[in-house]
């Protein structure tokens, strides 16, 4: 900001108009017009990417991945259920294609820790097993949910021990 000053001239101390620059004051930078650009900026430069890295972390912890791996279970169940009931596949088409080698030699279970691809079995014969009568995905969802709640501890300890 350009501001007009009078200042003595150096030889005659006659008083000339000098145009300086002066600094913006705090209370003139903050005003009604860029108060929300200051946060809108504050908030994706620093709220928004430090919220995601502690979420990035947070699901590397072996919590984390449990309370993953729980929910991609329980959906799966409820896939399953709508096919089952659609015969599109039954329980051995599912084991199958967790088991089967893709063209590189990988199977889809050995993206799993062992705990997990164990409760993904026991999810497996929920579904198509104990609980095949019932017919609402939502309500095996949270059968599986609730089973694989109820070995936390112990799923939670082996994926540690894999971390470690």
């Amino acid at each position: 900001m350009m501001k007009l000053v009078d200042v003595p001239d150096s030889k005659s101390g006659v008083l000339r108009d000098v145009w300086v620059r002066a600094p913006l004051s705090a209370q003139k930078m903050i005003n009604k017009s860029n108060i929300l650009g200051i946060f809108f900026i504050v908030f994706l430069g620093v709220l928004v990417p430090w919220k995601m890295i502690s979420t990035v972390f947070s699901e590397m912890t072996p919590e984390g991945k449990y309370e993953n791996y729980k929910e991609y279970i329980s959906e799966s169940g409820k896939i399953w259920v709508k096919n089952r009931d659609n015969q599109f596949y039954d329980k051995q088409n599912i084991i199958n294609w967790y088991e089967s080698s893709d063209k590189d030699g990988k199977r889809p279970r050995d993206l799993f820790p062992p705990i997990i691809y164990s409760t993904i079995k026991d999810a497996i014969d929920l579904t198509f097993g104990k609980y095949s009568h019932i017919k609402d995905p939502d309500k095996i969802k949270k059968i599986i949910a609730d089973n694989i709640e109820s070995k936390r501890e112990d799923i939670i300890k082996q994926l540690d021990k894999e971390v470690n």
